[in-house]
């Protein structure tokens, strides 16, 4: 009885769900999310134990009048993304930056050192 009343939930909660690209350079990881007619100020981008949460809310009107026509679309709801940073993520320097409806989070990668390594021989 209730699965198609969850169905929809999981349809309505994926459509709120901002796109995103995560992709890395040879210094940083990338992460990217479309969040058109979002205000910069309902953003929330959060760190917590290697997790990066962003969720915010979207409230978006557009109306259009002339002689015997009027549209009037609205859009509102939440949203929410989580990710796992991976294990050598600099948590202390990541950087978010929003412009045109899109969010970029830099994400600096830690140096590693190879100095002080060594081969491990494996017995056989």
């Amino acid at each position: 009885v209730y699965e198609p009343l969850k169905r929809a939930g999981r349809q309505i909660a994926e459509w709120f769900e901002p796109k995103s690209d995560a992709s890395m350079s040879a210094d940083n990881y990338h992460l990217t999310l479309e969040l058109p007619g979002v205000n910069v100020n309902d953003i929330d981008v959060t760190l917590r134990d290697e997790m990066l949460f962003i969720s915010g809310h979207k409230t978006a009107e557009r109306k259009e009048e002339r002689d015997n026509f009027v549209l009037s679309e609205r859009e509102y709801g939440t949203f929410k993304r989580s990710f796992t940073l991976p294990l050598d993520a600099d948590q202390d320097n990541v950087e978010a930056d929003f412009k045109n409806g899109v969010l970029v989070i830099t994400i600096p990668k830690l140096e590693t050192s190879v100095e002080g390594s060594r081969k491990i021989p494996i017995s056989s």
